[in-house]
């Protein structure tokens, strides 16, 4: 035999022994670019997940191309939030064989799952009492996160330093999960609650890294039954990204501490969870789905509502028309920055997550902090 076939070979043989199984690994599509970069981050070093939403799109209203439905029919695992929020997915995975696994991550046991909030019902209760009584109205309408999370960090990782520090209320996930849960060949009484006012859960879940932990290890799990052969590998990625998202956590929380009496606004409703986490004192959103425009009634109210309560910004997103909050800013001299909840120009991938919330904060922090 020729030495340079011999030489072939053993190079060969050495790829097989030292490489990671990448071949082995799992067709992963992933529905958004948060949800992609924390899956991504999970198979790193095995093999690369598929997002089908870069992040300038936004999952209220989307219409898949067919180059994305053949990404869907050829996975074995999608990872997507659930119909509340990509209702655009509902009837394509119903397409889908029983090859593909479909990881839900809002039916994730141990996630403190919040309700949409209302703008005009959230607008009128303002109307009516100052900001610290409807937080307490907001309060009573949940059950307590602290004991919640705490039963969750004891089955997966211990949280109780920050807890400590960002005490919140929430609702009985397994009540939720009862009521909310859906399956790929069952959807359509979900897409019936959950249509285009988006239902009655917040499933912009991943604006909260506390949450993002449960949903991490989530993933690793499921990677885990699909691949065996890789799953020390996803179990090692996960934990070391777990351990990142509690850094991530307290730096948030010290980065934002000093901001967080003072009020503000938002265009979209998208950041309940996150609030809640570091415990910020928005005022009011514009609009629940961000495809509507609020009425004349709801206008009026808003700039009431910045006079009354000395909002100090007007957030839009990169996704929408900014007209509207340059218009309320105008007539009200309102600062005005930009929250993107979905990493619109974010290079999708490793340490996007950690970008996109990043982002977040000092966006916050810059337009919050007295000039």
């Amino acid at each position: 035999m020729p030495r340079s076939r011999v030489l072939s070979l053993l190079t060969l043989l050495t790829l097989l022994m030292f490489t990671p199984n990448s071949w082995a690994a799992p067709r992963v599509v992933v529905s958004i670019l948060p949800l992609h970069a924390l899956v991504a981050e999970v198979m790193q070093g095995v093999a690369q997940p598929q997002l089908l939403l870069d992040g300038g799109s936004s999952p209220h209203s989307y219409a898949l191309r067919p180059s994305q439905a053949r990404q869907l029919s050829q996975a074995e695992l999608v990872v997507w939030m659930g119909a509340g929020l990509e209702s655009f997915l509902v009837k394509p995975l119903q397409t889908l064989g029983k090859q593909t696994t479909l990881l839900t991550l809002h039916q994730v046991p141990g996630l403190a799952l919040l309700e949409n909030r209302q703008p005009l019902h959230w607008l009128e209760q303002s109307a009516v009492h100052d900001h610290d009584a409807h937080q307490d109205h907001a309060a009573d309408t949940d059950h307590d996160l602290d004991a919640h999370q705490d039963h969750a960090a004891d089955t997966d990782h211990d949280h109780d330093a920050h807890q400590d520090h960002a005490a919140d209320t929430d609702h009985d996930h397994d009540a939720h999960q009862d009521h909310t849960a859906d399956t790929v060949h069952d959807h359509d009484a979900h897409q019936d609650h959950t249509g285009h006012d988006h239902g009655k859960l917040d499933l912009h879940l991943w604006l909260d890294p506390q949450q993002a932990i449960l949903m991490v290890h989530a993933v690793a799990k499921q990677l885990s039954q699909l691949d065996a052969a890789n799953a020390t590998r996803y179990q090692q990625n996960a934990q070391h990204l777990v351990e990142r998202l509690e850094q991530l956590t307290l730096r948030l929380a010290t980065q934002l501490e000093p901001v967080r009496q003072r009020p503000y606004l938002v265009f979209h409703d998208a950041y309940h969870y996150f609030e809640r986490r570091f415990g910020l004192a928005t005022t009011a959103a514009l609009t629940l789905n961000p495809e509507s425009r609020p009425s004349a009634k709801a206008m009026q109210q808003v700039r009431q509502l910045i006079q009354r309560q000395g909002a100090v910004c007007l957030f839009s997103e990169p996704q929408f028309e900014p007209a509207m909050v340059q218009a309320i800013a105008r007539d009200t001299g309102l600062r005005t920055a930009e929250l993107d909840p979905l990493g619109s120009q974010l290079q999708p991938g490793i340490g996007a997550y950690f970008t996109l919330l990043t982002n977040l904060a000092n966006a916050l922090s810059n337009c919050l902090t007295t000039p």
